[in-house]
């Protein structure tokens, strides 16, 4: 067995059987950091000591038939947003260098439950706020198939180090692409649940130390394959304890991977053309995909979004800026947030004064001391209420184009289509 590159679910596997142990496992990854980090800083934490005692009794308790837990013994790194107890957490934010939590935020303790072996932290831009990786606190995260390119973001760090042999699995989270977007880049599986499946507590942002579940944000896995998503939901997914008394999931597993017959894919390549231009070559190559899965047997159907793009954004924008800001420290609006142009409507529905540095009633964008915006002169979020959602449902996937960008971005909007630019 390759060590490096087997998924998770392999790595399980040879655990229980003895095959290999969990110490050598963690020595394998740890050689593994100490040869190609330094080139990729995808791992900006290490927590070697308490691993290494940690796989000890990993493999006393196979060793004594006593193995818990579908993730017994398997060493893995998770996203430095996540709070994990003793270990510092700083979301990629200077003014976090020395926060260490004393608790682990709820999906990473329940992955700890479920026998994982939490390691070290991974690489994202202040606060996840960015679809590339880089803050000032850790540098920069290269791409390891060219890095000279961008790992994209927020998980880059995440998605680079699974891609790269690093760590089997790791755990991201997606505002607005985080974790979809670098698991394109890198090519590796990551998977954005529905909000509200994985529990947020203990995520940076909303507040170091909250309680409280934020809106729009989705912590999800990357890994090598979709059984390692499929077990990793398994175990990350579900009510925070004081709301189990009221729901519990009943997850279906989806079809078989290697029977493409069953699936249903949704495609919306047309979607956005206005706001978003997709490069001609590349709406040929997505074009020729669907095709592909069409003649495997896959039913394949072009819909529309439920939403406008521009309704989708205005409304995201209006929902995650607070979340954002809440745990900015004060200062003047990030440049990458005042870039440009956006549309009128848009601009408008971001900064309620029309000016771009959001001076007005509702404050900056970012700000410890707005939260939300409340003020009668504040535009509400339009209707999300369409019959289009009906026609998602029953849908397994969807398709749609990503926008790989270079590094450094430039401070504005491409002055081209946006998947041209590699």
């Amino acid at each position: 067995m390759d060590l490096t590159f087997a998924t998770a679910t392999e790595l399980v596997g040879a655990l229980r059987d003895r095959t290999i142990s969990s110490r050598e496992l963690l020595d394998h990854l740890l050689a593994r950091i100490d040869q190609d980090n330094a080139r990729l800083n995808a791992i900006v934490g290490l927590d070697v000591d308490r691993a290494e005692t940690a796989a000890k009794l990993a493999d006393d308790a196979t060793a004594n038939g006593r193995a818990t837990g579908p993730l017994h013994g398997l060493p893995m790194t998770v996203k430095d947003v996540w709070e994990t107890e003793g270990l510092v957490t700083t979301s990629g934010a200077t003014e976090l260098k020395d926060y260490l939590p004393h608790t682990d935020a709820l999906a990473v303790a329940r992955l700890r439950q479920a026998g994982a072996i939490i390691f070290g932290k991974t690489n994202t831009p202040p606060y996840a706020g960015d679809f590339q990786t880089f803050n000032n606190l850790h540098g920069i995260t290269n791409n390891p198939w060219d890095i000279t390119r961008t790992a994209g973001g927020s998980s880059g760090g995440s998605a680079v180090a699974v891609a790269a042999g690093l760590t089997p699995l790791e755990m991201g989270s997606d505002i607005g692409g985080s974790i979809r977007n670098p698991a394109h880049f890198n090519g590796v599986y990551g998977m954005k649940p529905s909000w509200g499946l994985v529990p947020n507590r203990g995520h940076i942002p909303g507040p170091p130390g909250s309680l409280v579940e934020t809106d729009v944000n989705c912590g999800g896995p990357i890994a090598r394959s979709i059984d390692d998503l499929r077990t990793a939901l398994g175990i990350i997914a579900g009510p925070v304890p004081e709301e189990a008394v009221g729901w519990r999931l009943e997850l279906d597993a989806g079809p078989a991977v290697d029977d493409v017959r069953a699936l249903r894919v949704a495609t919306v390549f047309h979607e956005g053309a206005d706001l978003v231009p997709i490069a001609s070559d590349v709406r040929t190559n997505l074009d020729a995909f669907a095709g592909r899965l069409t003649d495997a047997g896959a039913q394949v159907d072009a819909v529309s979004m439920p939403v406008s793009l521009a309704d989708g954004l205005r409304t995201w924008q209006q929902l995650v800026l607070p979340i954002m800001g809440i745990a900015m420290s004060p200062g003047p609006t990030p440049s990458w947030m005042r870039a440009g142009p956006w549309p009128a409507d848009i601009a408008r529905g971001l900064w309620p004064t029309g000016s771009v540095n959001g001076n007005g009633p509702c404050g900056p964008p970012f700000s410890r001391t707005t939260t939300s915006c409340s003020l009668p002169s504040c535009p509400p979020p339009p209707s999300l209420m369409t019959p289009n959602v009906r026609s998602w449902n029953g849908f397994w996937t969807s398709m749609g184009p990503t926008c790989p960008m270079p590094w450094p971005w430039p401070g504005a909007a491409p002055s081209g289509p946006c998947c041209s630019q590699w």
